[in-house]
């Protein structure tokens, strides 16, 4: 009976051991499932700013693609007043003529992309005399020619001039715009349909003045121009005014020389000019 008594004792004993230990087991394994459960959570939210970062960042990709294909590429038709993008359509048919100051405009240009597409006619200490006389030509695709068939070989529509600067010692004032005259009537035979636009002599360093190339002499050539471009109904651009100092001479931050040639600073006053009158012309 004790015997009986004692088995059924150890029974319960052993039922009661293997119970604690299933109920051991199961909760460890619910804390480990719990633990598990609760890590993905919490690498899920480290990760959810990247992927919305992500997301953000591919709109915006998706966005800037859309805007950049949709844009349509304005054409000098429908080009809107003061936009920006006027001054660069406007001069991808244009041509510069000028001097060693214009070769000044001419790798400004380059260098910023300014003036997109312009052709400069250009030559170191090249005047209206040289122009009519034949006594100096412009390059053109390797080939030296006369400005009238330099303007017809690149299929030029509009044509900038600046010059002046080699002539006024030796032509003086009316000498050098009937230079002018003779020089825009050579170019309008072969090439009728072109538009004209007289470009003011920049000024010099006040006190670098030689001659008759001299700051008044500078300004009444200057007015002459207007006059003879108003005469002809011609384009007329002042360059002049805003590169001068309150002595009426040339803007030593403007000058790369301390005499006429124009640093980048004084090359950016004349772009933003010419990009002002590429605008004025969709008024």
């Amino acid at each position: 009976m004790i015997v009986k008594n004692y088995q059924k004792n150890g029974d319960k004993v052993v039922k009661k051991k293997i119970i604690c230990t299933l109920t051991a087991v199961c909760l460890l394994v619910s804390l480990t499932f719990t633990g598990c459960k609760d890590s993905e959570n919490t690498e899920n939210t480290t990760l959810s700013p990247v992927a919305d970062q992500t997301q953000s960042n591919e709109s915006l990709s998706s966005a800037e693609e859309t805007t950049t294909t949709s844009a349509e590429v304005p054409s000098e038709e429908n080009i809107p007043a003061n936009a920006s993008s006027a001054a660069e359509t406007y001069f991808r048919d244009a041509a510069f003529i000028g001097d060693s100051v214009s070769m000044a405009l001419r790798n400004r240009s380059t260098s910023t992309g300014k003036l997109s597409g312009a052709t400069f006619f250009v030559r170191g200490s090249y005047g209206s005399g040289h122009a009519v006389n034949d006594t100096m030509l412009l390059t053109y695709q390797g080939m030296e020619m006369t400005p009238e068939d330099a303007i017809k070989a690149s299929g030029a529509k509009k044509i900038f001039i600046m010059l002046g600067m080699n002539d006024l010692n030796i032509y003086g004032l009316e000498g050098t715009v009937e230079n002018w005259d003779n020089m825009i009537k050579r170019i309008k035979e072969k090439n009728p349909d072109v538009k004209i636009c007289i470009q003011t002599m920049s000024p010099i360093v006040t006190g670098s003045e030689a001659g008759k190339l001299n700051n008044p002499d500078i300004d009444k050539y200057n007015v002459m121009l207007r006059d003879f471009a108003l005469k002809n109904d011609f384009a007329y651009i002042d360059v002049a005014t805003p590169l001068k100092d309150a002595t009426n001479g040339l803007e030593k931050s403007y000058c790369s020389d301390n005499y006429v040639h124009l640093s980048d600073m004084g090359c950016d006053v004349w772009i933003a000019k010419l990009e002002q009158f590429a605008e004025n012309q969709y008024l």
